[in-house]
């Protein structure tokens, strides 16, 4: 039992993930996210993930520009089959995103 909380908890710091991301919401809506606060896409650098821990930071690297970004987990998702991470406006913007792009994302210490 102890040893399977240890492999559990290196595979998480060990976060690692590549797929498409894509920016979510309306850039003028604002709503509750998943942690509690509202959703404001032009105000902070901030995304939505299925899994990472709610407050936890991830570096998302743009494979089709190279740009990176470090964001904050505040919200779930995405909902969408093929995407591994929801990127607000201003974290899109800082990447170059146009629409959906190839990522990789890892966790930030």
């Amino acid at each position: 039992m102890r040893a399977a909380v240890v492999l559990v908890l290196s595979t998480v710091s060990a976060f690692g993930q590549s797929g498409i991301a894509s920016k979510y919401g309306n850039e003028n809506h604002q709503w509750r996210t998943a942690s509690g606060e509202a959703y404001r896409p032009w105000a902070e650098v901030t995304c939505a993930h299925r899994t990472a821990r709610l407050g936890s930071y991830l570096r998302v690297v743009d494979l089709r520009t190279g740009k990176s970004v470090v964001c904050r987990v505040n919200d779930r998702g995405p909902f969408v089959r093929g995407r591994i991470v929801d990127l607000s406006f201003l974290a899109a913007a800082r990447l170059g995103m146009k629409g959906t792009d190839p990522v990789s994302v890892s966790g930030v210490r």
